[in-house]
């Protein structure tokens, strides 16, 4: 039995009340139930993918105690697992009231997305410059990315996110510095953990303080905020179909997946939430009306139609049309939604158990890619009585196992994949995810991205290694060439026709130019 089981027990036997009644005893007994009272603790073995059962179980001594005993009871419960020193705040600076925000103007519908220009052959034999032209934004950590490319490809601008709070919107061909989306009164009060352009060059952004920024277009610097969170914000996802009202989703710690409408005003207003996460979520995926999310304990959940729970502000939320649980062993670490092109369908070679719930009869469309930290990558169609329709094993072995870190399709109709193990593997999904291939990567792989005909895996020492997964014909995945990128880990890789941009752990971001 769980800490957290074993505290819903103790709250049963005991009964406990909102007010009143035998209140030491009913402590005494729910910390006999956590294996507390006299003497030493027994405290099972910690593994990190369950960590966050241990969180719950905390919420639920710092409730009971604060139903019983009050503020002074409480306090006590965050001392003795933070510790005195920690648990007293301190000072923090106070941010100036912000004006009120302008009057919302109308939505304006977006035009379709013209097709990405073609990539140059250049791409296989290197950049015109090989070190790129570089600039330091920050002397911390840069964590995420997104880019907004110009129609040809060769020009635009990528915004980075990192450990200094702020945001920075540099140019795609130069690394020049164009904005900083943080001041005393605007931006994250933690690190910026995940970010995403919207359709009319407005910027949304997620951190680890539980709150989403929404930035202005281009030359603003003004954000607004808004809390729907309680705990870090994972993923942000822009949302909607080509001339409808602008959205978007954002996963968290909480467990929840809410939905946001970003149209036209200057802030974000939460209108739904999708529900029924048992864990923490770390990953996000939207296609068309479909979004899918997987969590620390290793589910998985779909949702055939996120614009369903509009209407549901920050109520019970809609439920996931299909779920599986323990689809991975540990976190899930990488999710993609995989186009027709691939061939994958119902009962295909490796068909395995039936979903946790749903049933095949959640009718989200599509197949879905998972990976987790058991180094294994699975294909599901939540639409089949037989969810599990392929899976693969690139990155667990003899020699142990590698969380998978990325999952991006390829030129052929493939499926690329990077592992803890230092590899890149690719998959065939007509096969049934067999694998084509591995090739070894420079160091442990942060990021994986896709650039035309090949595959850029951003590397633990710095370097972008370009990998062309069909070795030119086909065959096993090739290393073509890496670039000395960055100094320490990159852990975010942008690519259009004619531009790379690459940031990192050395807080520098480095573009390059293809001819």
């Amino acid at each position: 039995m769980s800490a957290l089981e074993r505290l819903k027990a103790a709250r049963r036997a005991a009964q406990i009340g909102p007010c009143g009644g035998d209140s030491e005893a009913q402590l005494a007994a729910a910390d006999a139930a956590r294996g507390g009272g006299t003497g030493e603790q027994h405290r099972p073995p910690r593994r990190a993918a369950e960590s966050h059962q241990d969180s719950d179980a905390y919420m639920l001594r710092f409730e009971e105690a604060l139903r019983i005993g009050g503020a002074a009871a409480a306090k006590a419960v965050v001392t003795a697992a933070i510790g005195p020193a920690a648990s007293s705040a301190a000072a923090r600076p106070v941010r100036a009231a912000r004006p009120a925000p302008p009057p919302a103007r109308a939505a304006r519908p977006q035009a379709p997305p013209a097709p990405p220009p073609p990539f140059p052959p250049s791409w296989r034999t290197g950049p015109a410059d090989p070190a790129g032209r570089a600039a330091r934004l920050s002397e911390r950590l840069l964590l995420c990315s997104a880019a907004r490319w110009a129609p040809n490809g060769r020009g635009g601008e990528v915004v980075v996110g990192g450990a200094d709070h702020a945001l920075y919107v540099v140019d795609a061909a130069t690394a020049a510095r164009r904005r900083t989306l943080f001041s005393k009164t605007t931006g994250h009060s933690e690190w910026v953990t995940t970010v995403a352009w919207l359709p009319d060059g407005r910027i949304l952004s997620g951190g680890m303080d539980g709150a989403l920024w929404l930035w202005p277009a281009a030359g603003g610097t003004g954000g607004t905020a808004a809390r729907g969170h309680a705990g870090p914000v994972s993923r942000v996802r822009a949302a909607g179909a080509p001339g409808a009202p602008a959205a978007a989703l954002s996963a968290g710690y909480d467990k929840a997946v809410c939905v946001w409408d970003v149209a036209g005003g200057p802030r974000a207003a939460r209108v739904g939430t999708l529900s029924g996460a048992a864990a923490p979520l770390l990953e996000l995926e939207v296609s068309g009306a479909a979004a899918a999310a997987g969590d620390r304990g290793g589910n998985l959940y779909a949702w055939a139609d996120w614009g369903s729970a509009r209407g549901a502000g920050a109520g019970a939320g809609a439920p996931p049309a299909w779920s599986y649980a323990g689809a991975h062993g540990g976190h899930v670490t990488a999710l993609a939604w995989a186009s027709g092109e691939l061939g994958l369908a119902a009962g295909a070679a490796g068909a395995g158990d039936t979903p946790g719930s749903g049933g095949g009869s959640g009718g989200c469309g599509g197949v879905l890619l998972s990976g987790g930290q058991d180094g294994c990558v699975r294909a599901w169609d939540p639409r089949a009585a037989r969810a599990r329709v392929a899976e693969a094993r690139p990155h667990a072995g003899a020699r142990g196992r590698g969380a998978v870190g990325g999952i991006a399709a390829t030129f052929d109709g493939a499926v690329a994949t990077a592992g803890a193990d230092g590899t890149l593997a690719v998959l065939d999904p007509r096969a049934g995810l067999a694998v084509r291939g591995a090739v070894r990567l420079p160091d442990f792989p942060y990021c994986l991205a896709a650039a035309g005909g090949l595959t850029l895996a951003g590397c633990g020492d710095g370097s972008l290694a370009v990998v062309d997964p069909s070795g030119g014909g086909g065959g096993a995945p090739r290393l073509l060439y890496a670039l000395g990128a960055n100094r320490a880990a990159v852990r975010a890789v942008e690519a259009a026709a004619g531009a790379l941009v690459c940031a990192g752990d050395d807080g520098c971001v480095v573009a390059y130019s293809f001819e």
